[in-house]
């Protein structure tokens, strides 16, 4: 892969990658972490024919790097200095809605991150994750069914 077609893959791709990253780890130091791991190994990798091709493969490869990190004996025994808000003070309604789904396993919010914010449909994120369509529709449905508690909790709270 030469600098320039490395340089055009990282600026198309570096947010996407990053916020599949945060939402796994929930920290933005790993996330940053997840990003560098995945774009080096992007460096060995001979040019994509196209696009999406590129954008499932470095998916792909986020996605398996988090779980490594997270099965790692280092994460397991690490100790947080402080938590860090992942948003702005001042949290918004949509913040603490994105924080709602950071706190879905991984398993549930990976399907969401990628159907909501990404676009994939069922059958694409059940490739990339190497699962059927249905367990991805039922990992949505999972999902879906405990962020209702949260979003009728809200509304309960908003019209008193």
């Amino acid at each position: 892969m030469t600098e320039e077609q490395f340089t055009g893959a990282f600026e198309r791709q570096k947010d996407r990658i990053f916020r599949l990253a945060l939402s796994y780890t929930k920290s933005v130091p790993d996330a940053e972490d997840v990003c560098q791991d995945v774009f080096c190994k992007l460096l060995a990798q001979p040019p994509f024919e196209d696009t999406e091709q590129e954008k499932a493969w470095l998916i792909r490869v986020t996605i398996n790097t988090c779980k490594n990190l997270l099965r790692s004996s280092w994460w397991k025994r690490r100790v947080p200095l402080e938590k860090a808000e992942l948003l702005p003070a001042g949290e918004t309604e949509s913040g603490a809605f994105l924080a709602e789904i950071l706190e879905l396993p991984p398993k549930l919010h990976v399907v969401i991150h990628l159907h909501y914010y990404e676009g994939y449909t069922a059958r694409e994120i059940g490739e990339q994750l190497g699962i059927s369509e249905s367990a991805v529709q039922n990992r949505l449905m999972r999902a879906r069914r405990k962020l209702r508690g949260y979003l009728e909790e809200e509304q309960y709270e908003a019209s008193i």
